[in-house]
Order: structure tokens, then C-alpha cells, then sequence
């Protein structure tokens, strides 16, 4: 059977395993044309491809870059995997009211007067947390009426609902109290989503994860500093019990988004599997280029015995 093994020694955000798929021989226009299916309106976000080098290493690099028409104070990019919490219930959504979808790629890496953060942000980063804020049910509503296949809708589903489990206790709230800022929501979904279809498009059956590091120092969070790892993500690796590196790194390298992703599609926990055939490879980047190591999550792909 077909089988990846994604290879998380330095971390994993949601972009960062998405990057990984794409570099690996992912199709980029099945891929695209899947991604025009979800229920966003058209317009509103471009999904930027970059070849960038971590500590020397090649690797795909994704970022979501909210529209021109968004309101200036929206564009930041928020930490795409913080669903920041509130202690009230938000009425309707005010997520989707500009346009969304235009793509275009890129091969090569740019430079731009303020860089969207998309995952390992470095202690004291300040991100702009103003702006609508996204009830936890209207990314569900997104998914839900979205023309994707049922396999991606149901794993982006698993994905969003446990990252609202571990989000939700971890602040005394229920799942459906937790909400995202609009422009961390929209990277949410193309993240959950994008993943889920990918997954689907490269023909994985079964998946195996690394041990992964958790990082140290603090994030700045809508509602204060949290340590690293971030609440979510310690509750996430207890319930799914995964192991963990000593390796120290000094900054959040592993988010709520890539553990929920990652504990979803797991089937074994450690070690790598025995291939009978490595058929690809491909790595994701993060936002930082580390001087300690490639800030990159790998992934294997190739053909394991059924019986493993």
C-alpha cells in the first residue's frame, strides 16, 4: 500500500506539511483547481508558492496572502493555528464579506517590506489581532458547503473539530465558544483544507509520524503571552500520547493546526516505516531560516507491506 512518512524533527505548522505535499510531486494545478471548490468567495485570498532554502535546503514554502480589497488593519497574518478565544458568543459570521480566491504561484523566493508570518514565530513577534472574529461554526459551515471531495471534507471536519476539543478545555470553554480572527481563519481553512485534498490527490493510505520537538520560550497570543508549546498542542500530544525530542529549539515550532492535522492521518507513532520503495520526497518550509537547522518538516512517500 502507499504509505508517507512525515518527518517532523524540527517541527510541523499546517503550511509547513502542505509545502512538504507540494514538493513531494503533488499535481499543483489539480491541486489549485480543488482548492477554487472550497466556499470562499472568489478573489479575496492569493496561495503563494515559493522555492526557498532552509540552512542551505530546498523546500516549498506556502503562504496565504489575504486580498487588496481586505481592510488594511486585516492583512497581517495572524498565527494561522491560534484559535484565540472569547468568553461570549460571536452572532453570524463576518469572516466572508470580501472577495476570495485568485492564485498564482511563485518559483523563486521575494523579498517584501513586512513578511506574512505564517507559522514559527520568533519570542516578543506582535501580530495585529484586531478585526472580526470567526466562530469556530463558520469555518465549519465553509467546509461543510464546500465542493470538495467527501474524503477531504470529512478529514478537514476531524481536523477543525479537534483542534476546537483541545482549544476549547484548555481555556474553560466549550469547542464552539472558540472563534479565529478573520484573516488567521481564512489561512486555517486553506491549511486544513489544502492538506486534506492533497492527502487525497497523492493517493495516501496510510501514515507514519516522528517523534517531534515541542520548542521553548512564549507566543504572543489575541489574549497575552502563552508558553511554548502552546496549551493546545500540550493537551493534543497527551490525549494522542505521541513522543516527543529533546531537541531544544527556541521558538514555537510546532502548532495546534499541525498536531491536529498530523494526529488525524497517524497510524503509527516513531519510527519510520520500512519501504519497499521510496517513490518521493518532498519538504516544507517555515517562515524562520533557523541558524541551528533547516526549519523544515519532510516527507517520505512510497510502498509499504499491508501487513505493517
Amino acid at each position: 500500500m502507499k504509505a508517507a512518512y512525515f518527518d517532523c524533527q524540527f517541527g510541523a505548522a499546517g503550511d509547513m506539511l502542505l509545502g512538504a505535499m507540494l514538493d513531494a510531486g503533488l499535481d499543483r494545478e489539480k491541486w489549485l483547481a480543488e482548492i477554487e471548490k472550497i466556499a470562499l468567495p472568489p478573489d479575496s485570498y492569493t496561495i503563494k508558492i515559493q522555492q526557498v532554502q532552509r540552512r542551505t535546503l530546498a523546500a516549498k514554502k506556502i503562504d496565504v496572502i489575504v486580498s487588496e480589497n481586505a481592510p488594511t488593519e486585516h492583512r497581517h497574518r495572524l498565527e494561522q493555528s491560534h484559535a484565540h478565544v472569547v468568553s461570549h458568543a460571536h452572532a453570524g459570521s463576518q469572516t466572508y464579506q470580501h472577495p476570495h480566491k485568485h492564485q498564482y504561484e511563485h518559483d523563486h523566493e521575494h523579498t517584501h517590506d513586512h513578511e506574512h508570518t505564517h507559522d514559527h514565530d520568533p519570542p516578543g513577534h506582535n501580530h495585529d489581532h484586531d478585526g472580526p472574529a470567526v466562530a469556530m461554526a463558520d469555518v465549519q459551515a465553509v467546509i461543510n458547503n464546500s465542493k470538495i471531495s467527501k474524503f477531504a471534507k470529512e478529514l478537514s471536519q476531524k481536523v477543525v473539530a479537534r483542534l476546537g476539543s483541545c482549544e476549547g478545555p484548555v481555556h474553560g470553554m466549550a469547542p464552539e465558544a472558540i472563534y479565529f480572527h478573520e484573516v488567521g481563519a481564512i489561512d486555517t481553512i486553506i491549511d486544513i483544507v489544502g492538506f486534506a485534498i492533497a492527502y487525497e490527490l497523492l493517493g495516501i493510505e496510510k501514515s507514519y509520524v516522528s517523534a517531534v520537538p515541542i520548542g521553548r520560550g512564549h507566543v504572543l497570543t489575541a489574549v497575552g503571552y502563552f508558553p511554548v508549546p502552546a496549551p493546545a498542542v500540550a493537551l493534543m500530544l497527551a490525549n494522542i500520547k505521541a513522543p516527543t525530542l529533546d531537541y531544544e529549539i527556541d521558538f514555537e515550532c510546532l502548532t495546534p493546526t499541525g498536531v491536529a492535522v498530523l494526529a488525524e492521518i497517524c497510524d503509527s507513532w516513531g519510527k519510520m516505516p520500512a519501504f519497499a520503495q521510496v517513490q518521493a520526497i518532498g519538504y516544507g518550509a517555515g517562515t524562520i531560516d533557523s541558524p541551528k537547522h533547516p526549519n523544515v518538516c519532510r516527507v517520505m512517500i512510497g510502498e509499504v507491506s499491508a501487513e505493517i
